[in-house]
């Protein structure tokens, strides 16, 4: 009995030509007018938060609205180098199709965002490698925690008016190294030697300043996580806006593709093939 199998895909002739909605040279023209436009703006950028941030300096003022102005002077940036770059890349490519000036500028914006990553030191990585820190390493946080005010005013405290056999200096780092490393009771037995007391007589003094280690060390811990967050929030929201703008770009040079080619007196315009654009 013979089978007979139906419905199967036509083979493809050996003679078909594929038809390509990317030109890659106009990709890599957007890529860099991109980058140039970007270059251009940053140090702008940098000439005038240059500035405020020597008025803000001189008036001791706090300096938090400058940094905030100038995350967001870097986002706007990016949107407008992306939409420049999306524009020109598909003006130099002659397509007039919106569909193909949406994929030039994906494209565009993926090849730009992966080469400001790598420039930035990858920064995804960096993000990454924070998330690690902040579960497994409780000790850089405590780190942090012993240039608190509080708990330095506390190892002041606990040393008091005693005569020291070092120097001030020298027996507040031998006592907050040895609380980092959390051996409390060579704490404990440095700071009694230190200012000729029993064990016992600094006892309380040393658990009182463990507890501020700890308070200091939460209070580190929670705004490492609060400033981690903040800036992957935000590189997640340039992405997603510079995408839009380079997306943007892309459509409104096709279109002026269709309006007005670049090259005057030319009307020979590039279409995509329109299957791929059903």
């Amino acid at each position: 009995m013979k089978t007979t199998i139906t419905n199967l895909p036509a083979i493809e002739p050996a003679e078909h030509v594929h038809q390509h909605v990317i030109c890659w040279k106009s990709i890599i023209t957007g890529v860099l007018i991109s980058g140039f436009t970007f270059l251009i703006l940053s140090a702008l950028g940098a000439g005038i938060f240059g500035s405020m941030a020597q008025n803000v300096i001189e008036k001791e003022s706090g300096g938090q609205g400058l940094f905030t102005g100038a995350g967001l002077y870097l986002g706007i940036s990016t949107v407008i180098a992306l939409f420049v770059g999306g524009y020109f890349a598909v003006r130099v490519s002659g397509y007039v199709t919106a569909k193909v000036g949406i994929a030039h500028g994906f494209v565009i914006a993926s090849i730009f965002f992966i080469l400001f990553v790598i420039e930035m030191g990858s920064a995804v990585g960096a993000l990454s490698k924070g998330v690690a820190k902040m579960i497994g390493t409780a000790g850089e946080g405590t780190a942090i925690a012993a240039n608190n005010p509080q708990v330095q005013d506390a190892i002041q405290n606990a040393i008091g008016n005693s005569q020291l056999k070092s120097d001030t200096d020298v027996v507040i780092q031998g006592v907050t190294a040895r609380l980092l490393q959390g051996d409390t009771e060579s704490a404990k037995n440095y700071l009694a030697y230190q200012t000729n007391q029993t064990p016992a007589d600094v006892d309380a003094k040393i658990v009182q300043l463990k507890a501020n280690f700890e308070a200091a060390a939460k209070v580190a811990a929670d705004k490492a996580a609060v400033a981690l967050a903040d800036t992957g929030w935000s590189l997640l929201l340039t992405f997603a806006v510079g995408l839009l703008g380079s997306i943007i770009g892309g459509i409104i040079g096709a279109e002026s593709n269709f309006k007005k080619p670049l090259a005057e007196g030319s009307t020979e315009v590039r279409v995509s093939s329109s299957h791929l654009l059903a």
